[in-house]
């Protein structure tokens, strides 16, 4: 038993294709309205590099941490989660706090 759909004027025999183009084409028009910024424990050049993604990880590294100590709100939350400047990882509540005050990468 084969089943047929139909997609601009043409027959295809597989309806699981048909299904793929309309889920694709649902999720591309979504991601092009929200972001997908994904709060999560980030190593600290790869949060860098997504700031600053046209430096390398070591600039991007150096700008997040000067953008952090020039930030005092977001220096003394960081301070009160407990991380230091030379912590390698930013759990998720650390990112999140980057985020707020920062912005989305």
């Amino acid at each position: 038993m084969t089943i047929t759909a139909t997609f601009n004027e043409k027959r295809l025999a597989c309806p699981g294709y048909f299904l793929y183009i309309y889920v694709n084409k649902k999720r591309t028009k979504r991601m092009e309205n929200q972001s997908y910024f994904l709060v999560k424990s980030y190593m600290k050049g790869e949060l860098a590099h997504l700031y600053n993604p046209n430096t390398s990880i070591r600039t991007a590294n150096r700008i997040l941490m000067e953008w952090i100590e020039r930030n005092n709100e977001l220096n003394t939350a960081l301070a009160k989660l407990g991380m230091r400047k030379c912590d390698r990882i930013f759990p998720p509540r650390a990112v999140q706090l980057i985020v707020q005050h920062l912005g989305e990468p």
